[in-house]
C-alpha cells in the first residue's frame, strides 16, 4: 500500500458554447427522430389513401406556399463560399427559425440550414460535408 499513489479525481471541463449547441442539436434529433420517422409513416400511409381527381386535387407546395419555388430556386442558384475547413463546395446558409415556409424550401435544396436558435458562434455558412459552421 506505501507504493501506491493516489490518484486525484479528475475534472471535466464545460463544454464551449459551440460544442453545447452541437450536444443539443444532436439530443434534439434523438429525442425527436423517431417522432419525426413514425409522422412521416404516416403521412406515406394518408396520401397512399387519397384518391387524386379534378374533384380532390392534390396541393402542391406552391399551393401552400405562393412563390416558394421562386425562393427554392434562388437558393439553388446562390453562389456560396467553400468550407475552411474540408474545402468542400456542398454548403449552405444559416437561417433561424423553423416554420412551414422555411421547412418546405430546406426539404427542397441543400443550400439552407435551419437552426432554433443561431448564435454568433456558429457562423453564416454550414458544410454540408464535415456538417461544422463557419463564416
Amino acid at each position: 500500500m506505501a507504493g501506491k499513489k493516489k490518484r486525484k479525481p479528475t475534472v471535466k471541463k464545460p463544454p464551449t458554447k459551440k460544442q453545447a449547441v452541437n450536444l443539443a442539436e444532436s439530443q434534439l434529433l434523438a429525442k425527436f427522430g423517431e417522432t419525426i420517422k413514425s409522422s412521416e409513416k404516416i403521412i406515406a400511409e394518408s396520401n397512399k389513401e387519397e384518391q387524386v381527381s379534378d374533384d380532390n386535387p392534390r396541393k402542391t407546395s406552391e399551393d401552400n406556399y405562393p412563390g416558394v419555388t421562386k425562393q427554392i430556386r434562388q437558393f439553388e442558384e446562390k453562389e456560396l463560399p467553400t468550407c475552411t475547413h474540408c474545402k468542400s463546395d456542398d454548403t449552405a446558409t444559416v437561417r433561424a427559425g423553423v416554420i412551414g415556409r422555411s421547412i418546405t424550401i430546406a426539404a427542397s435544396t441543400r443550400k439552407l440550414k435551419l437552426v432554433l436558435n443561431k448564435t454568433a458562434e456558429m457562423g453564416t455558412y454550414f458544410c454540408n460535408n464535415c456538417k461544422k459552421y463557419f463564416d
